[in-house]
């Protein structure tokens, strides 16, 4: 979860986001009805094709099951097999774009200025394609010194190893319907990277893929008006400046902050634009849970181009307990979001609350709470050259000697806090092709020994050397 960075549009979280520096022909794909995008999360694709298609909920439905039944029943058989498919994703949508040029009508946008809709109350209807295709095949390679003493589940006693390589993401992005129906989907693989946390392969049980499936993000929706809609299916969270998907992100790593964030729900949303405002609200199963419910929301500010304002939030259950995707199951998180343009500089700072309550059942014997605070950023130069940075500090208002199951909310046990600085410099070439270089650095304090770095789990420095390359169409 990037020549010019590129913002775009996010109907499911109504906010912004942005695509690294990216050169793409990328279309907003925008509310039938009044230019706010109406479609499930992530969906970032140029335009491509055009092609009649139909496709009912049952199916998407079905889609949704199908993925989820072949997580649980292992990976892909093999990483051959994976860039096999990559490669000819990129064939098909290249040849595609050739044969069909003529549907390409979006505009590149301006090196410098902003791409953000115009808040005006009276929009005039924008015609959607019937089919809009994209695709991402990137690998990516990492040197840590400092390595994380556990999280790694390749290995025997769960330190991470110093070098890692694999594919960072393989995804196809379809978008289908019309102006009142609208299906969208991402399926394939792909690598949650975080700072600060061991990396394991991409199609590891019980981590990346095998945490959320090979379809992700799938969801359908219903235009109502021009003002609300409703939508089922599997969406990423709306709570954060990051994304799930590295070709959506700044920086190839995650923060900090988004570990601590819901990554993927499965639910119903319900989505209300008018003008520079927006709303959505979603009844969720609680951090992917699959059993737990919990209300998700947002409502954004929108009062120039440059300018965006966002709150949101995510409040489960006062019992809801952990499950394999998070440790503290039963935490309400609460997130302030700003997104500016200053020119050639997109800023991106936010901060997040978390409070977790006391629950007999779970063995938390009193209230917890844990902050964020996060400055992100592009610099553009020009075209094919952009920096990105993160700056993040997370910390437990909890003392080190508190004995509460709930205590570690920020991951390094009870007290415990971090801070990060990620640089992401960033080259795109060959139309779709794009080069990311990157530097991360971590320290800890007051973490419990056996959580820290290096090998036992002492250590509370973590530098990070890696790179990504690929294509993003």
């Amino acid at each position: 979860m990037a020549a010019p960075s590129t913002r775009v549009e996010d109907v499911n979280q109504n906010k912004f986001r942005f695509l690294p520096s990216l050169p793409l022909r990328c279309i907003q794909v925008v509310h039938p009805l009044n230019h706010v995008n109406s479609l499930s999360h992530q969906i970032h694709m140029p335009i491509g094709t055009m092609l009649p298609v139909s496709l009912s909920l049952s199916k998407t439905i079905w889609m949704i099951h199908s993925a989820d039944t072949a997580a649980r029943n292992g990976a892909l058989h093999s990483k051959r097999m994976l860039t096999r498919f990559g490669a000819a994703l990129i064939a098909t949508l290249a040849a595609v774009s050739l044969r069909l040029p003529a549907l390409a009508q979006a505009p590149s946008p301006s090196p410098t200025a902003s791409t953000a809709p115009s808040p005006s109350p009276s929009p005039s209807p924008t015609p959607t394609p019937p089919l809009i295709l994209g695709g991402s095949f990137t690998i990516f390679g990492v040197h840590t010194n400092g390595v994380n003493n556990t999280g790694a589940l390749d290995t025997t006693a769960g330190a991470d190893r110093a070098g890692r390589s694999d594919i960072s993401e393989l995804l196809l992005n379809v978008s289908a319907g019309d102006a009142r129906f609208r299906v969208t989907a991402s399926a394939g693989v792909y690598n949650l990277l975080t700072v600060g946390t061991a990396i394991n392969p991409t199609s590891q049980t019980a981590a990346n893929t095998l945490l959320y499936s090979q379809l992700p993000v799938a969801a359908a929706q219903y235009n109502f008006n021009s003002h609300f809609s409703l939508a089922a299916g599997k969406f990423a969270s709306l709570l954060g400046q990051e994304s799930p998907f590295t070709y959506q992100n700044i920086n190839v790593q995650r923060g900090l902050a988004w570990a601590i964030e819901p990554t993927i729900s499965r639910g119903v949303r319900a989505i209300y634009t008018n003008g520079p405002w927006n709303a959505t609200v979603e009844a969720n199963d609680a951090y992917y849970s699959g059993r737990n419910r919990a209300i998700e929301w947002l409502l954004g500010y929108a009062p120039n181009a440059n300018t965006n304002i966002q709150f949101a939030g995510i409040v489960p259950g006062v019992n809801v307990g952990p499950n394999p995707t998070v440790t503290v199951g039963n935490k309400a998180e609460y997130d302030l979001m700003l997104t500016q343009q200053v020119g050639k500089l997109q800023l991106l700072p936010y901060i997040l609350w978390v409070h977790s309550p006391a629950s007999a059942p779970l063995g938390y014997t009193r209230d917890e709470n844990a902050t964020a605070a996060v400055l992100m950023g592009t610099y553009t130069w020009s075209s094919p050259f952009s920096l990105a940075f993160r700056w993040e500090s997370v910390w437990n208002n909890s003392s080190t000697g508190d004995a509460s199951g709930n205590a570690d909310l920020v991951g390094y046990g009870p007290g415990s806090s971090a801070r990060s600085i990620t640089l992401t410099p960033t080259y795109h070439f060959v139309g779709y092709g794009v080069l990311r270089l990157e530097y991360s650095h971590v320290w800890i304090s007051s973490f419990t020994p056996g959580l820290g770095f290096e090998i036992g789990g002492t250590g509370s420095n973590q530098d990070r050397f890696g790179f990504e390359l690929g294509v993003v169409h």
